[in-house]
């Protein structure tokens, strides 16, 4: 993970570029999401990561679960749009639960340089 003849990742959530040509390598592991940024050359240039515990929330939107689906890089060079649901579950007896999304939110975030 700090580039060539390094460890492997782990699961793989997404890979793709940004506007500067550098690979962006985004990992799930457990809740965490790590994200990765290599130059041409397989240079570590970023590393961060992220859950969704961390993703800012109001008042109301704290009664939901919130799940990331979607992380991409943005044309900024150290910030990410995370795209986040936010989720209803109500119980119609005690063995039967439900899940509604109720909207979906693209949030901007900075990554961070924390190699």
């Amino acid at each position: 993970m700090e580039g060539i003849n390094s460890l492997p990742f782990g699961k793989i959530f997404n890979i793709l570029t940004d506007n500067n040509n550098n690979l962006v390598v985004i990992e799930k592991i457990s809740e965490e999401y790590n994200i990765y940024k290599f130059d041409r050359n397989g240079k570590l240039l970023i590393q961060s990561g992220i859950s969704r515990n961390e993703i800012p929330a109001t008042d109301k939107e704290n009664e939901y679960i919130i799940d990331i689906v979607g992380i991409m890089p943005a044309f900024n060079e150290n910030d990410i749009f995370i795209t986040a649901q936010y989720i209803r579950e109500t119980t119609e007896n005690l063995k039967i639960k439900s899940f509604e999304t109720v909207y979906e939110k693209i949030i901007k975030y900075s990554i961070s340089n924390t190699k």
